[in-house]
């Protein structure tokens, strides 16, 4: 049997070589006499120190045992030290308990450890090598022990570490240079554990094996520098060391394994092999805390913190393995044979699963300040299911079905609700004719006439001078005379005329509506974009480094994913945990573009109806921003879930926010004549809580700061909306209109419209501090899902407000496609938010461990919660947006003016 001797302090192994026999023909002529017998005939009597169980006891001789002859070498093997006389070429056993022994100026410390134990070391000189050993007994379930090597503190100085038992020998230096791609050093690690080989046991007569007897020692050599000069950096390392006992356990198909405790102090290793045959290629297997049953009282430990490794059965086992993840109540890991990491790891036959305790609860945590569980027990059961290959993508089946929903819904209003409001046919007394004073003469036709397009009344904007006309619909004033035969000639370019002025030609392009819709559009959706692009592109390459990860170092921490209803796949290089969780979100997109394509048609419907002064003047710019931001909204759903985790959920719901500020912003817009002051209120307001968020965390100062302005814009926009009518962002315009809102109130106290308004400025202000408030308190973890609920909750008060205020006090009548649109939306809303909920399967506000209790088995085998919410989500959108769309459909024959609030 050979050993490791010393060779390189900083760039090799301690390595000694030791032979038990040198000459195996000799070994008839060795003497053996103790080591004592020896020693006296040399030197005298031996004088032993006093021993305990914690110190051995050192010979009394100088520093040291120090041998008269070179040649002579001492080790430990044991609680038993063995010397290997070269003269006399054989090997001596003798049993003593010297702790330090000196040869040709290296010191050897020899020290006994027991399993389970934690020990600490300090390696003062590279002159000083420590030899640690520690004996088990080797049966069937507890086979092995792993060894964990640790570095307590921070060192300059290297250690040398050599592992070996009877059958194996593993060395590594302490800290452990780590190296990425691309030859980057990476921050080196100071813990390494080793699994060590499982004994081969022997077995009797009766078939019953023999407990064998094992020992394993650590070598440790390094440490401070021989003669530390001046400039020297780095104290001496101290080596923590603890052995633990490894559990063997066999897994079998569709049968429960358990419940078995398991400690800190020991290991849990489940192993399967594949069949021969080829029946089984994947295998899901469930571990999970035990709960109790009939027979059984609840396992120790829910909450305790563990670690799940996928290794192969060649051993030595690294503790790095294939896929690793930890877990609290419940993990999920799914195995398929033919696995390009699990051939490389040589797991074609057969895989470990090794299960072990943390030393804390800290990476299970997402409270860092948490406390630590005392007791470090967990009782734990496990199954193996063989995985039943459902059809090919079946995961595509919802997504696609939701698709040609939406299209056929498309289809339909367009068809049946919104084009024949163009065909509607109106009698000559709806023609509005003034001769003297500047006439508008409009008429609705199915082929209208190539005309000039003429001036348009537009709530956003007032009248400023007399003759002046206001072009509500772009946000442009210019002023018009009345048409004579003349100025209608020149209004229609004249081709046949030489002369050509491009100032007319650049004047009409600038009032043109189709120009003046595009250029407010693209307002809309590039100021929101741009902030995206700029504030969340840390988390896009963020989710490029989680997926490397997770490919190459199989960590199935770096991504949230629900494991119990998961379809991997590999695109390019990179392995996607659950494509299923991306393709749901197709639905998004064709929600915006076929909203984008209602939004077109009305437009081209309300275009003479307005030209009549008559229905509700809609800025067709912020439905436009609103049908893009709904195609967005699936855009960045898909790149979240590409890999969930707590740095990529912003983006998730970024532009959630804002489709919910323009709802309110397009329905305040709809009865209001001029919203100048607030047109980019909502996209600027997302985009500032997001640079906080980005500059803040999660800090107590941010949510502090969330919460009081999201209380003072709330009073500030209550105030104004239901006292007011208006709003405006302007403190003087307030000051200055405090009067007025003070006469109202004096004057309207008593009249139901002021009850009603005053009911729901009371609503909004009470909702707004129970939400603000729970900001204050901390009870929020995630920001983004605070803004969402905060914002929800004002757009459903304030679209139950706009209807209320439209059928009761205003005595409007909805149309009943309508009124069958809110109860649609209302109810998929309700059923999508149950999926959300009740069905959540991961939370990327807690630590992956915790988000690993919520996962779920697939509804009808193929299903996700989190899909179906994508689904039903993206339809409720839909039937939201078409809602606002045609809200006043009944007012088409209605004076514009009149349609204000």
């Amino acid at each position: 049997q050979h050993y490791f001797i010393q060779s390189n302090l900083r760039m090799k192994l301690l390595i000694w070589m030791i032979s038990c026999m040198v000459f195996t023909g000799v070994r008839s002529n060795c003497t053996h006499e103790s080591f004592e017998e020896k020693w006296t005939k040399k030197n005298g009597l031996v004088t032993w120190a006093d021993s305990d169980d914690t110190s051995p006891g050192s010979l009394k001789c100088g520093d040291g045992y120090v041998l008269d002859s070179k040649h002579d070498v001492v080790y430990c093997k044991g609680e038993e030290f063995v010397l290997m006389d070269q003269d006399a070429k054989c090997v001596d056993s003798f049993d003593v308990k010297a702790k330090n022994v000196t040869f040709q100026t290296q010191e050897y410390n020899f020290q006994q450890i027991k399993v389970g134990k934690t020990y600490q070391f300090p390696v003062k000189s590279p002159n000083i090598t420590y030899v640690v050993a520690t004996n088990y007994t080797a049966t069937k379930t507890t086979p092995t022990v792993r060894v964990r090597v640790s570095l307590v503190g921070k060192s300059h100085h290297p250690v040398l570490v050599n592992i070996r038992q009877s059958t194996e020998s593993v060395g590594f230096e302490l800290p452990l240079k780590v190296v990425g791609k691309g030859s980057q050093e990476l921050a080196p690690l100071n813990d390494q554990t080793i699994e060590l080989c499982p004994a081969k046991l022997d077995y009797d007569d009766k078939g019953k094996e023999i407990p064998l007897p094992e020992s394993v020692e650590v070598v440790l050599t390094g440490g401070g520098a021989t003669n530390p000069g001046k400039n020297s950096s780095g104290g001496n390392p101290v080596v923590m060391i603890k052995a633990s006992a490894v559990q063997h356990l066999d897994l079998l198909p569709n049968k429960l394994t358990g419940p078995t405790n398991v400690e800190e102090t020991e290991s849990l290793i489940y192993r399967y092999n594949w069949p021969k045959d080829g029946s089984i290629t994947e295998v899901d297997i469930l571990v999970q805390y035990f709960n109790g049953d009939k027979g059984h009282k609840p396992g120790k430990g829910p909450d305790v913190c563990a670690k799940i490794s996928l290794r192969g059965g060649k051993c030595p086992f690294d503790e790095i393995g294939v896929h690793e993840l930890t877990f609290t109540r419940q993990a999920f890991l799914s195995v398929n044979k033919h696995d390009k990491r699990l051939k490389d790891k040589g797991m074609k036959d057969g895989f470990l699963i090794a299960i072990s305790i943390l030393p804390d609860d800290y990476k299970c945590r997402s409270d860092p300040d948490a406390p630590s569980s005392a007791g470090r027990t967990k009782g734990i059961q496990v199954s193996l299911t063989p995985r039943n290959q459902p059809p090919q993508h079946i995961y595509l089946a919802v997504p696609l079905t939701t698709c040609v929903l939406l299209i056929a819904l498309t289809a339909v209003i367009a068809i049946l609700f919104i084009r024949p409001m163009k065909y509607e046919e109106m009698d000559d007394s709806e023609i509005i004719d003034t001769s003297d004073e500047g006439a508008l003469v409009a008429q609705i036709a199915v082929d209208p006439p190539f005309e000039p397009k003429i001036a348009e009344i537009s709530p956003k904007m007032v009248d400023l001078e007399e003759g002046e006309d206001i072009d509500i619909g772009t946000g442009n004033s210019h002023f018009h005379e009345a048409p004579t035969p003349e100025s209608s000639d020149d209004a229609i370019p004249d081709l046949t005329k030489s002369s050509f002025s491009f100032i007319d030609l650049l004047d009409r392009v600038k009032k043109n509506d189709m120009v003046v819709n595009l250029t407010q559009t693209i307002g809309h959706c590039s100021v929101p974009l741009l902030v995206f692009l700029n504030c969340f592109d840390s988390a896009i390459v963020d989710i490029q480094g989680n997926l490397k990860e997770l490919t190459l170092d199989g960590n199935l921490d770096a991504c949230y994913v629900n494991s119990r209803c998961a379809f991997p796949t590999n695109i390019t290089d990179y392995r996607i945990p659950d494509i299923s969780r991306v393709t749901s979100n197709l639905p998004y997109l064709v929600s915006g573009l076929g909203f984008y394509f209602l939004t077109y048609q009305k437009s081209k419907v309300m275009a003479p109806i307005n030209a009549l002064g008559k229905g509700v003047k809609h800025d067709f710019a912020l439905f436009n921003a609103i049908a893009f931001i709904t195609g967005l909204i699936g855009v960045t759903s898909a790149i979240y879930h590409v890999c969930p985790n707590q740095t990529t959920s912003r983006i998730d719901m970024y532009f959630i926010e804002i489709l919910l500020g323009y709802y309110s912003l397009k329905l305040y817009q709809s009865r209001v004549p001029d919203i100048r002051e607030v047109y980019y209120v909502p996209v600027i307001t997302i985009c500032v809580l997001s640079a906080i968020e980005r500059l803040l965390g999660g800090t107590e100062l941010a949510w502090n700061l969330i919460g009081g302005v999201h209380l003072l814009t709330t009073f500030w926009v209550s105030v104004q909306l239901f006292f007011m009518g208006k709003v405006s962002m302007n403190p003087l315009t307030m000051i200055k209109e405090r009067s007025k809102i003070m006469d109202k109130i004096r004057l309207n106290y008593f009249t139901p419209e002021f009850k009603y308004q005053i009911g729901f400025f009371s609503l909004a202000i009470a909702a707004t501090l129970g939400i603000a408030g729970s900001a204050f308190l901390g009870k929020w973890k995630d920001q983004s899902m605070y803004n969402v609920f905060a914002l929800s909750t004002d757009i459903t008060i304030y679209i139950v407000y706009y209807v209320l205020t439209k059928t009761v006090l205003r005595k409007e009548k909805m149309k009943t496609h309508v009124v069958v649109m809110i109860a649609a939306s209302c109810f998929i809303w309700v059923i999508s938010f149950i999926f959300f909920f009740a069905y959540k399967s991961i939370d990327t506000s807690a630590s992956p461990a915790e988000s690993r209790c919520l996962n779920k088995a697939c509804i009808g085998g193929f299903l996700d919660g989190h899909d179906l919410w994508h689904c039903l989500s993206a339809l409720a959108i839909f039937l939201t947006n078409n809602m606002i769309l045609m809200f006043d459909d009944d007012l088409v024959n209605t004076k514009t003016e009149s349609t204000y609030f």
